[in-house]
């Protein structure tokens, strides 16, 4: 079980799904404990109108395997590491029995499960011990 971080300072973390929700209050969240943050998401201005100074800002799509790439690259070049990467991008439709969508379905998969691997095949290798990656 990996320990408690109790310390945040300059420690260099990656969100990807940063622009609303959970993702946007866990930037808030650890920008005020002192972290380095990289924020992504599709939309640039989302990512801007959090306000958090000195972020990292790295839009991109987490469906896109070129633009995660570019943007770990950017990261990489810009910090030389990464201590924790946290995947919050998500998608969610309900449906019901009597309208269910096969199609519909499957990209709530792509962006919950499949673009979260993703993001790891893009960073596993950059992950030393120590460091890690959350969902």
């Amino acid at each position: 079980m990996n320990p408690k971080l109790l310390d945040w300072s300059g420690k260099r973390v990656w969100l990807v799904g940063a622009s609303s929700g959970i993702g946007a209050a866990l930037a808030q969240a650890l920008a005020a404990q002192g972290a380095r943050l990289a924020l992504s998401a599709r939309r640039l201005d989302k990512l801007q109108a959090l306000g958090i100074d000195n972020a990292l800002l790295l839009p991109c799509d987490s469906l896109d395997n070129a633009g995660l790439a570019a943007a770990r690259t950017k990261l990489i070049d810009a910090w030389d590491g990464i201590d924790l990467v946290v995947y919050l991008a998500g998608d969610y439709v309900p449906m019901r029995a009597d309208d269910f969508d096969l199609a519909v379905a499957e990209k709530v998969v792509t962006v919950n499960f499949n673009a979260a691997m993703r993001l790891t095949a893009a960073v596993l290798g950059d992950l030393q011990p120590g460091s890690g990656i959350a969902f």
